[in-house]
């Protein structure tokens, strides 16, 4: 066996998402030079190819930045459209939802406004305050500022606890 061919069977496995890749080292095409003026010549000629291919990157850069920009502002219509339905379904559902709660606000009547006004108070002293319904129950929590964080964890717990109680009698 030759040093070449020890160095075929030896080589990097590399394991990258789970794809196994065998990393072989290659040597050079080049043979070592035979004199200094060999040398020179080899220097020159990377010289050259260097200078060449750093304009040329700089060209490709701004052609290819030019491209990114040309591609990004042309957005195909369709695209445009399926944003634009997208934001009119979020729309709809939001005002869905809204008619929901002003429903079931109306259907509470004159308590409802009496919680408003303690929750805008409370909110006016710098207070947390949230209102949670589930169309039968309703959850006030009101926390200090330093608590706001934790007012949507200790809202769900309300609700829980509120659901495990037995349904209201309506009159």
């Amino acid at each position: 066996m030759s040093k070449d061919t020890d160095q075929e069977l030896t080589g990097v496995q590399l394991d990258v998402y789970g794809v196994k890749v065998n990393v072989q080292p290659r040597g050079t095409s080049e043979s070592d030079p035979g004199s200094w003026a060999e040398v020179w010549q080899r220097v020159h000629c990377d010289l050259r190819g260097s200078v060449a291919n750093l304009f040329g990157l700089v060209n490709d850069t701004l052609r290819s930045a030019r491209s990114l920009v040309v591609g990004i502002g042309g957005l195909p219509g369709a695209a445009a459209r399926r944003i634009e339905s997208a934001h009119e379904l979020a729309d709809s559902a939001e005002e869905r939802r809204q008619v929901s709660v002003d429903q079931s606000a109306s259907a509470l009547g004159e308590p409802l406004e009496i919680i408003q006004k303690l929750l805008t108070k409370k909110r006016v002293q710098g207070f947390a305050a949230k209102i949670l319904s589930d169309g039968e129950r309703v959850v006030i929590v009101a926390l200090p500022p330093s608590e706001e964080p934790e007012i949507d964890r200790l809202g769900s717990e309300a609700m829980e606890i509120m659901r495990e109680l037995p349904p209201i009698e309506k009159k």
